[in-house]
């Protein structure tokens, strides 16, 4: 266990090095400097948070793994130009950068206008992020840097793919090799015990830097233009730049490349007409996988929006019950991916259980989506639940008073009052649900039936072979759906300026 403890800090460890930087500086960049293109720059950025780790490794495969473009460009030949350990670092920090860079900048939002006026007036602007901006985003780093190792040490698509061996990759090969899941589960249960709590130990260092009340979030210090700003601008702008476009370049090289034979020699090139023909039948061709994969994130979306908003207002006037529920959400986080998958299968699998049980377990198992809705509802209600928190937080006071008033008690408040006004955040909840269950891989291919397979799925079975022009077709499409999703969300929550 003490290797795959090891492996696992590890990976978190640099994944950290390189993505709280990074994202500060875009986040610090994004809230002080005002410059031509920085809304659909940060567009760009947040639409990247929508997509699955899947995916956006996939995309970079295209350009710098097997097969990928880049090498040969180099002078490598076919060898990638990442591989093993610095490939998983590289895909793991790429994911993780916006985060970091949507936390903070958050908390830089909470930041009082006029401490950061009075800053600017005695430095230049990096002096007034030493001085004032960064003492006032600890809890946002601390938050930023527990959800990092909650994703990075509970993900086991980059790690399976580069043969890295932490606990969430020996989680799902041990489920597949061992007969008894339990038994799997029980041996590793203390490390992964360990990782959850040092993810619950770097969020209660986040408690005392937590941000204030809302009206200091109204007024945020607008974005400036400032002398000499243009070098940090421009770094941001090309980071972005090279995060959204080299991916999904990758990926349209690779959906339309040929390679024709000239002279006794093979040359590559890229065709429209093959490009338009892949992209046109793939929707067709991975039919059976996008229809799985809408089912079971419409199920999902529906457990979600029906069970996590109405408990967070049932919980909203006791901070008590609300931080314990909000404890059980970040250890929920923490989890590896494969932890509940295995404990519902294990639950299943009991040979103990009496025959009434087992066999409606197995029904139900077998023959239908309850189980990997379950489990993904489980997943994506701590994220959901935070949104619906902010949703209620941010409701009109006098509003509710006034119902309270007239004799509304707290339910019907809230199918009164609660649901019509944030019925827009309510969508993006369920649309959140929904891109949280379709990207999902380990729970999906743990316990969905045999004959089920998900866009998530058939990318990780084809993903391990290289890139070629269907992967890249199947990519591409998925991007696209995410994509429009992730605007919805966008536009949805805007509406309701839950983060203003």
């Amino acid at each position: 266990m003490l290797p795959l403890l090891a492996n696992t800090l590890w990976l978190c460890v640099a994944v950290l090095a390189i993505a709280v930087p990074a994202g500060t500086a875009t986040a610090w960049i994004g809230c002080t400097f005002d410059w031509r293109g920085r809304r659909l720059a940060f567009l760009a950025l947040a639409g990247l948070l929508a997509l699955p780790l899947y995916l956006q490794a996939a995309a970079w495969d295209a350009a710098i793994g097997r097969q990928g473009w880049l090498g040969p460009v180099l002078g490598m030949g076919g060898a990638p130009l990442f591989d093993g350990w610095t490939a998983a670092i590289a895909y793991h920090a790429i994911a993780a950068w916006p985060w970091v860079a949507l936390i903070v900048g958050l908390g830089l939002r909470a930041v009082e206008p006029e401490l950061v006026d009075v800053a600017l007036l005695d430095g230049p602007p990096w002096k007034a992020a030493v001085t004032v901006l960064l003492p006032r985003v600890r809890g946002s780093l601390w938050v930023a840097a527990a959800w990092i190792v909650a994703q990075v040490a509970g993900e086991m698509t980059v790690t399976d793919m580069f043969r890295i061996r932490t606990f969430a990759e020996v989680l799902y090969s041990d489920f597949a090799l061992d007969p008894d899941p339990a038994r799997a589960a029980l041996r590793l249960a203390p490390g992964v015990g360990l990782v959850a709590l040092t993810v619950l130990g770097m969020l209660g260092l986040a408690a005392p830097w937590q941000a204030g009340p809302r009206q200091q979030i109204r007024h945020p210090a607008p974005p400036r233009r400032w002398p000499g700003s243009r070098r940090f601008t421009a770094s941001a702008s090309g980071l972005i730049a090279i995060a959204f476009l080299v991916p999904i370049g990758s990926l349209v090289w690779k959906l339309g490349g040929v390679a024709t034979s000239i002279g006794g020699g093979w040359v590559r090139r890229w065709s429209f007409l093959h490009a338009a023909e892949v992209l046109g039948r793939t929707p067709w061709e991975f039919r059976v996988e996008f229809a799985w994969t809408f089912a079971i994130g419409g199920l999902t979306a529906l457990a979600v929006l029906l069970t996590v908003p109405a408990l967070v207002w049932r919980l909203r006037d006791s901070p008590r019950r609300l931080a314990l529920v909000f404890a059980a959400g970040a250890f929920i986080a923490a989890l590896p991916g494969p932890s509940f998958a295995i404990m519902v299968a294990a639950l299943r699998l009991n040979p103990q259980l009496p025959g009434w049980i087992a066999e409606p377990l197995d029904l139900l198992a077998e023959r239908s989506l309850a189980f990997v809705v379950f489990v993904l509802a489980i997943r994506a209600a701590p994220l959901c639940g935070a949104v619906a928190w902010q949703a209620w937080r941010t409701l009109p006071r006098e509003w509710l008073d006034a119902a309270a008033l007239d004799g509304l008690g707290p339910w019907r408040q809230l199918v009164f009052v609660a649901i019509p006004l944030r019925r827009r955040t309510l969508a993006a909840i369920g649309l959140l649900a929904w891109c949280l269950a379709a990207g999902d891989l380990t729970s999906t291919v743990l316990l969905a039936p045999a004959r089920v397979s998900t866009v998530a799925v058939r990318t990780f079975q084809l993903i391990h072979a290289g890139v070629d022009d269907r992967l890249a077709g199947l990519c591409l499409v998925s991007l696209a759906v995410f994509g429009i999703l992730a605007a919805g969300f966008h536009l949805l929550t805007r509406k309701d300026r839950l983060w203003e």
